[in-house]
């Protein structure tokens, strides 16, 4: 009985963990990451301050980003608009910069929403955030 037990909590965690990995190529298969990473200067006072980070654009299907990067040049365009406003300050606080991501999700959904009339943004994430 023990055994049985066992070997049925292996089987069960082993195909939740294999269904778990399955989500994950899914939304791989539909995240646009923004090559190359933007680099710009941040709104300051006395210092020169700067930003590099990588957007990740998160779609509802796998073809999506095929959309997203035919209109990269224009998204790009508005995300640096966003980010030049922004001091070092609002970056390095963690609610803020959740509000500034949710700030660039908001444009960049208004932007393609005007462009096509449906939404296709899900998400919008960053990653490799360095601030100097």
């Amino acid at each position: 009985m023990h055994k049985t037990c066992v070997i049925l909590f292996c089987l069960l965690f082993f195909a939740r963990l294999a269904f778990a990995m399955e989500v994950d190529r899914e939304k791989v298969k539909r995240t646009y990451p923004m090559y190359p990473d933007f680099v710009t200067n941040l709104m300051s006072g006395a210092e020169d301050n700067y930003i590099s980070v990588r957007v990740n654009v998160l779609t509802p299907d796998e073809e999506t980003p095929k959309i997203i990067e035919y209109y990269e040049p224009l998204l790009r365009d508005s995300i640096i608009l966003i980010l030049n406003s922004k001091t070092i300050f609002q970056l390095q606080n963690i609610q803020q910069r959740v509000q500034i991501v949710e700030e660039i999700e908001r444009r960049i959904k208004s932007l393609l929403e005007k462009e096509l009339g449906i939404d296709i943004v899900e998400k919008i994430g960053l990653s490799r955030l360095i601030l100097e």
